[in-house]
Formats: C-alpha cells, structure tokens, sequence
C-alpha cells in the first residue's frame, strides 16, 4: 500500500497519512507514506497547474516506489466516475481520439524514463456510488478530501457543476461518456495496429533524427498520417500536442523545402522525398550582418550599409575587361540606373523571375534549393527597383535586369562585405 501527502492541506493531509497507516496495520499490510513538496515543485515549473504538479509528482513517488520494492505493477483506485469526469475534461480541452479513450485499464506510467512498471486500474468499471457501498458494509469510514469540493480546479467544476447541467439533459450522461471511452479505445487500437505496419515501411529512425517517406506517408488515410506523425514525435522525444501534430499534416500537402520548429527543441522540414523530425541543429554563425531598413543606393557612387560597401558605375562593354568577378558582382541593364535602387532583406512572399525562367519563384525557394540556413537570410541583400527585384545579392539575378546583348552601357554593381569583399 502506498500513500503520498502533497504538502498542500496541512493537518489534514496528515490526517489522511495516519488513517492510511492505521489500516495498514490492522490489515497486516505493508505500507509506505511519504510526503512531498508539490508548491515547491509547481515552483520550479512556472508553467504547470497545481493540479498538474500534483499528479507528476505523485506519479514519480507511486513509480520509484514499485522499483525499489519490485513490484511488477501499481493499482490505483480510478472509479467509472473519474473515468467519465476524465473524458469529459479531454473534451472540454480539445482532444482527438487519444483523449477520448480516457484512463484505460492497463497502461503506462505517464513518468519520463518510467520504465516497465505499468499502471492497473481494476475498480474503472465500478461506480463511486458502489465503493462507498462497499466501505459501509465493511465498517469503514473513508476519509473526505476536502479540496475536492473547491471550484478552484477544473476537474471539481466539471465534477459539481457541468455533469450535473448534463444530466439534467441525459440522465444517464455518465455512462454515456464511458461509452464513448470503451468505443475509442477499440478504435484506437486498430489504428495503433494499422500504423505499426506501415511504419516499417515509411519510417526511418538514425541518431535521434526520423525521416519519413513522403509519398507512401501521402496515400494514407488522415488517421493514418496522424498517427504516424504522433509516432514520429515520440521516436524523436519531444513534447508535442496535437496543434503540432495538425500543423505537420500541413506539410504533407505543401511545396517542399518548409520547416518548422517544435516543442523540445525538435525541428520538422521537408524536402522533395522525406519528412523529417529530428533535433534542431545549430547553423554556423552566419558571415552576413542582418539587412534593417531600406537602405537607398547612390547610382553611380558609393553606398555604406551596416556591414556592407556597394559600388555602383555606369560603364560601356568596351570598357568591361573581364566578367563579373564572383556572384557579390554583376552587370545590369543600364536603365536601372535611372530607377531608384534600394537594398533591403527578403521579406515573406517576396518572389523574383531568375534568369533562366519563364516564371516567378518564391524567394525561400531559392534559398532553399540553395541548402541557405534559416539564420543566414536575414543578411542577404536584395536589390530592388520599381519594377521588383532585380537581384538576389551573390545568388540570382531577374531574367528582365540583364543587359541586352546590343547594350551600349551596362551598370556594375559590387558587394563588399565590410569593406573586404563578399565571401
């Protein structure tokens, strides 16, 4: 037997322990009863509900306690009624089919690293009504918890208030949503089943890193592919709701090349065959100061930007000795010189028409084609006229900015970067 104070109703907790105690030992049955921190413990978790403090820490204490006694399981006292306020709570807070299924009867310790000792819940299936049945017939006096009647947590709210409205429309509103639990949990399983199968042929896991094929993933019904990705997420050991998991079914259907960063430092992106779920590498230092601003160039003359020197002169093709020296220099067309030339960084949405295409392409395409880390697009200048963007700085150039072949002046354009010349 075993019994945790979470240090949060004073006396009464303790009360509670020695009540436990007490019939420990008329009934001759060993017991443990400990008491924890759980304020000090929601302390260091800013983010976390008490109730949510609680139950972790309670898990962890029930979890370490049956290794060290080597118990092959922990039965815990869930009633039908906990399992339709539980179902009714992972409505209430937006679920899919997972939530729906409720506490099942066998299953794992929700404790990271919690090892092989599974969770028992053998009175699921009986109502509190009958417990309380049961403890008058045996002479016993339960002991109340009195935070169970505060409308402080969501759980007494759904327990006081909401299924008490519902039942006013369903009577038997209860077992309706234990129902519901019983007929997720079958369909659940298939799933589970059907997705373990085709994970051996999509999936492939390597140093914490899963890439999944695209194409068979895309042929497979929407409850397959969440449930893969799910896969996925756990494979990976991030922490992911199920607005993570909608957001990557997006993926499925976009151009390639997108990504995304997730809870726990994970990273989701993909490319023309793979999706892939894996943790976020760090890009080097980007060689590029960040572009801020618009930033008006002086056509012919010198324009200093923060990090950058750009040279701009008029010049006649019998006057260029040699090509362009690097992709940080490039001739123009001439009548650019008339338009007013800025340089700024990409912006969301920004396309271009490259040389060589009859059509636009999408600036973080290019820079994806171009395998250009996320941290390094920010300082890549992009040299823009009335007309759109002309250049994309040490990358493409727009088909319609070039010189024509019968040209008689051209404008050179020249990066630096720092004063040193673009890398």
């Amino acid at each position: 037997m075993a019994h945790l104070d979470h240090g949060l109703r004073g006396k009464e907790g303790e009360e509670d322990a020695a009540y436990v105690q007490a019939i420990a030992a008329a009934w001759n049955i060993q017991v443990t009863a400990e008491r924890s921190d759980v304020s000090a413990y929601r302390n260091q978790h800013k983010k976390m509900s008490l109730e949510m403090a609680a139950r972790e820490v309670r898990y962890a204490f029930l979890n370490n306690l049956a290794h060290s006694l080597g118990a092959s399981a922990v039965a815990l006292g869930h009633t039908a009624d906990d399992q339709a306020e539980t179902v009714l709570h992972h409505v209430v807070r937006g679920t899919g089919l997972a939530g729906l299924q409720g506490m099942r009867l066998v299953s794992p310790c929700p404790v990271p690293d919690a090892g092989p000792v599974p969770l028992l819940r053998p009175l699921l299936g009986v109502s509190r009504e009958d417990t309380e049945a049961y403890c008058k017939e045996a002479s016993l006096e339960p002991r109340r918890d009195a935070s169970n009647q505060s409308l402080r947590f969501t759980r007494n709210r759904l327990r006081h208030e909401t299924i008490p409205a519902l039942q006013r429309i369903n009577p038997s509103v209860d077992s309706a949503l234990r129902r519901l639990a019983k007929s997720a949990a079958k369909d659940a399983d298939y799933l589970e089943k059907a997705s373990a199968e085709h994970w051996q042929l999509i999936a492939n896991t390597s140093g914490g890193r899963v890439r999944l094929r695209l194409e068979p993933l895309r042929s497979l019904h929407p409850a397959l592919q969440a449930r893969i990705l799910l896969m996925a997420y756990k494979e990976a050991t991030g922490v992911v709701e199920q607005r993570h998991t909608e957001a990557a079914m997006r993926f499925l259907d976009d151009s390639p090349g997108r990504s995304m960063q997730l809870p726990g430092g994970l990273m989701l992106s993909t490319d023309h065959r793979y999706l892939t779920i894996g943790k976020l590498a760090e890009a080097p230092p980007s060689p590029y100061p960040t572009i801020e601003g618009l930033h008006r160039l002086n056509v012919p003359g010198e324009t200093m930007l923060p990090g950058w020197r750009v040279s701009a002169e008029l010049v006649t093709p019998q006057g260029i000795t040699s090509q362009p020296e690097g992709p940080w220099h490039m001739h123009l067309e001439a009548g650019l010189a008339d338009s007013d030339l800025t340089v700024r960084a990409w912006q969301s949405g920004d396309r271009m028409q490259p040389a060589g295409m009859q059509g636009t392409k999408k600036l973080q395409d290019i820079f994806v084609d171009a395998k250009v880390p996320r941290t390094w697009r920010a300082g890549v200048p992009v040299l823009v006229s009335a007309k759109g963007i002309a250049w994309l700085v040490g990358m493409r150039v727009a088909a319609w900015a070039l010189p024509w072949p019968e040209s008689k002046s051209l404008l050179s354009i020249r990066f630096d970067l720092g004063g040193r010349g673009a890398p």
